[in-house]
């Protein structure tokens, strides 16, 4: 085909019409969200964050340091100062509404699905525009992607995603006209944009290489050279994360309860509950339900190979790649597809080192455009592939794809709907994952919230009593939940059992022994029984954790103060003053305890 030919093919009324109805559908699957509440992390990320409360006077700080280093102290190994960048230019232009976020979701994903629209067309040019149309529109309303979009703190994904989706395309267009740098500078440009906003997008430098060899045909010698850029940039990034995280204490906090695997007894038993793991991903892609928000301890259990799944996962795994060698010649396109699912499902999938969770809808978010991709020939015969005009597809498997592009669109606005505030996302988590302990203790949580704020005696009541079950079943399915043992102590004390709240409470650090929360809350109730030898016990403990709790000053200088033991009040003054923080009731107790120490 000539130059000309192929300008007129990619600016043809089919294209332009494709595009716009896939924008459309994007605000017609997801438009509801503009009206939804920040959910899980948002707060973190958004409303609590420092840098973007600041807003753009805060973008080089974001660049400088970690993208959370008001998380437990420590900036948690992430780097994405992209991200936190957008959210400062966000908050400027919205505030804290999250309407304005949900939109700017909206408009990322759209980007993102004109990104694949284009990449597609890009990978397989000589095909009709519907197959890159249908594609497209496969991704765009596969339910597994609703967490993404409707889940502001999931920009992270978006901007990653869509600096991948565009580098590549432009590369390939640089590879075709090598003469012109300004496409390899955009390229560039974007594949930063995806490494500073997800650091899982390293792993996309190798997929550079894999288009060269498997759709372009060129030789692996020629094809490794198209790798050397993009690995350069990786490796730039990872330097950068180096030189800003490297006096920063990066130890996650990360246990059983987010991640199944910690709990592995065996080698055996962990890379049979690994191959289990993977398995889900393919199950998820088939037939994305049900969804839910975690599945953590114990919705997806540790097993073994006597069990049928993990084998079962390793024959699709293994059958995938061989698939993919078969057809490199005949279906570059299928091929292709696998390899791309294959090479960025590692990442994030725990197959060589472990993360924070144990699997996660979002990490199929990328992923899942190779198997779409590559299962999407079969809607054109086998001879028409390469050249795939409307005559060129078979009516049955083309009749498939657009029912299940309907299914999918009832599937994802049915599944939006759960992501409208926490109440609703946390109700939907027991329901769809009722094994996870985490669900069940999200849910119990956001009860006792609307115990708290209600002020009707019987409705107060109700949300209680629902509380109590869901973080017994939460202690039910892990018994060693501090959270929720801790949790149920303070059900106990807001309905006035004092007694039940000290076992709780007990029980919790029974489980982890350094919980600041029971520590303080054991202290207070000894303090209310003038058991300050107690009290004082907890509260020291609490102190030897974090030093600088407010509340664990405050409360261990009224002990203190009520013991007279004077001079440990002043220390803990001094201990405030010296790292800079001001406590108003403590900076009170100082001066008592200063004029009682006067003769």
């Amino acid at each position: 085909m000539s130059k000309q030919g192929a300008k007129k093919k990619s600016t043809s009324p089919g294209t332009s019409l494709w595009k716009f109805l896939l924008v459309a559908m994007v605000f017609l699957v997801y438009g509801s969200t503009v009206k939804f509440d920040f959910v899980l992390d948002d707060d973190l990320f958004v409303r609590n964050h420092p840098m973007v409360q600041e807003g753009v006077s805060a973008i080089p700080s974001a660049f400088s340091q970690g993208s959370m280093p008001h998380f437990k102290g420590s900036n948690f190994q992430i780097y994405r100062p992209a991200v936190v960048a957008f959210f400062t230019l966000e908050h400027t232009l919205f505030g804290n509404k999250p309407g304005g976020y949900h939109f700017v979701n909206l408009l990322l994903y759209a980007l993102v699905i004109l990104a694949c629209f284009e990449l597609i067309r890009k990978l397989f040019p000589t095909v009709h525009p519907a197959y890159a149309g249908l594609g497209t529109l496969l991704f765009l309303v596969h339910p597994v992607h609703t967490e993404v979009v409707a889940n502001i703190k999931s920009q992270d994904e978006l901007l990653a995603t869509l600096g991948c989706l565009l580098s590549l395309r432009y590369a390939i267009s640089f590879w075709e006209k090598p003469d012109d740098k300004r496409r390899l500078l955009v390229s560039s440009l974007a594949y930063a944009l995806a490494l500073f906003s997800k650091e899982s997008a390293a792993a996309f430098c190798i997929v550079f290489p894999l288009t060269a060899f498997v759709v372009r045909r060129e030789s692996w010698k020629s094809s490794l050279k198209r790798l050397l850029p993009f690995l350069g940039l990786a490796m730039g990034f990872v330097l950068v994360r180096f030189l800003v995280l490297q006096d920063v204490n990066q130890s996650v906090e990360t246990t059983v309860i987010e991640n199944v695997l910690y709990g592995a007894q065996s080698l055996s038993e962990l890379t049979a509950t690994k191959a289990a793991i993977l398995f889900y991903y393919w199950k998820l892609l088939v037939w994305p339900y049900p969804l839910s928000w975690d599945y953590s301890f114990n919705q997806i259990p540790l097993t073994s190979w006597s069990d049928a799944w993990p084998w079962i996962s390793v024959v699709l795994y293994v059958g995938a790649m061989i698939v993919a060698w078969v057809v490199r010649n005949r279906q570059p396109a299928s091929c292709w597809g696998l390899l791309f699912f294959l090479v960025l499902i590692v990442p994030t999938s725990n197959i060589f080192f472990l993360n924070g969770t144990t699997f996660a809808e979002r990490f199929l978010f990328l992923p899942s455009l190779g198997i779409i991709v590559a299962a999407l020939p079969l809607i054109g015969k086998k001879d028409k592939v390469e050249s795939m005009a409307w005559s060129g597809f078979t009516a049955l498997p083309s009749i498939v794809v657009i029912c299940l592009c309907g299914v999918f669109t009832a599937m994802t606005i049915s599944r939006t709907k759960d992501w409208k505030d926490n109440m609703t996302l946390f109700a939907s988590g027991v329901l769809n994952a009722p094994n996870s302990s985490r669900t069940q203790m999200g849910y119990a949580t956001e009860l006792m919230n609307k115990a708290e704020k209600s002020m009707v005696l019987q409705e107060r009541n109700e949300w209680i009593a629902g509380s109590r079950e869901a973080f017994r079943r939460a202690l039910e399915i892990w018994p060693d939940n501090a959270v929720a043992s801790y949790k149920l102590g303070l059900i106990s004390a807001i309905t006035g059992d004092t007694v039940a709240a000290v076992s709780n409470y007990r029980r919790s650090l029974k489980s982890r022994p350094d919980y600041v929360f029971s520590l303080v809350n054991l202290s207070s109730i000894y303090a209310a029984r003038q058991q300050f030898d107690s009290a004082q016990f907890f509260l020291e403990n609490a102190f030897a954790v974090d030093s600088l709790n407010e509340m664990v000053l405050t409360n261990l200088a009224v002990v203190n103060l009520n013991r007279n033991n004077h001079e440990a009040v002043v220390r803990l003054g001094d201990v405030a003053v010296r790292n800079g923080k001001q406590i108003p009731k403590l900076e009170e107790l100082v001066r008592i305890a200063r004029s009682r120490q006067q003769p």
